[in-house]
């Protein structure tokens, strides 16, 4: 019994508000890296796997095999990201929804891929044609998001998973029209909105980043965005079992 309260105390160390918001703060870096592979990337979506699906579908109408090809890569980046990432939550609680210790450290392993992909955009110079390296950031890219949208899933009950805004969107205009829910104008319905807002704030800034100064500049946010998360947590964790 003493045990189960010991690891109860430790999965539930970050509370509810802190936890919206350092999953605004994994949404700003999603929107953030959709600019920077649609931009700098050829453009793919590494994040937006639905809008990336479109290009796909496209690509192969119009012949064009080869970006067809890299936007197809996304998948198979992206999917072993996040089966890694379930595979290391494995035994914590599905119906929980608590930010634990583990969901930090596998951001942690994120933190450390998005700098090696800062590392990857500092020695790759091409940004107009496809080759090998392209495809290896493509892959990075991918397998990041993939990790964080399963950790943003395990912690957060209202269908937000840092890097699909669609959902949060339709439960915010759901709220909007329902009566009910429009008179209790809670927390829950401002963290839907501000989801919405700051992926669009991360893909504005990744886009200037890109088109103004350079691709680093545009990786250096998400990469920073999460680590800011993987500290905030970690010293919030830590003080909570001080």
């Amino acid at each position: 019994m003493k045990e189960n309260s010991m690891r109860l105390g430790a999965a539930s160390e970050i509370s509810d508000h802190a936890k919206n918001f350092l999953l605004i703060a994994l949404t700003c870096a999603a929107g953030s890296m959709d600019a920077l592979s649609l931009l700098g990337l050829q453009g793919t979506f590494v994040s937006a796997l639905t809008g990336n699906t479109v290009l796909l579908g496209v690509s192969l109408v119009q012949g064009q095999f080869v970006e067809a090809a890299l936007r197809a890569f996304v998948f198979v980046g992206y999917i072993p990201g996040a089966a890694l990432a379930a595979f290391l939550l494995r035994n914590e609680k599905r119906d929980a929804f608590v930010w634990s210790r583990r969901v930090t450290d596998i951001l942690m392993i994120e933190v450390v891929l998005l700098f090696g992909l800062l590392v990857g955009f500092a020695f790759n110079h091409n940004n107009t044609s496809v080759d090998a390296d392209v495809a290896a950031l493509i892959f990075l890219s991918a397998f990041c998001m993939g990790i964080q949208y399963m950790c943003a899933k395990q912690v957060n009950r209202s269908g937000v998973a840092s890097t699909i805004v669609a959902t949060p969107i339709m439960v915010f205009v759901s709220r909007l029209i329902n009566p009910v829910e429009l008179r209790r104008f809670d927390e829950t319905t401002i963290f839907l909105a501000a989801v919405w807002g700051t992926y669009f704030v991360g893909a504005v800034a990744s886009a200037v980043a890109v088109v103004f100064v350079s691709r680093i500049l545009a990786e250096a946010i998400p990469l920073g965005l999460v680590l800011f998360v993987v500290a905030y947590a970690g010293i919030i964790g830590g003080k909570k079992r001080l």
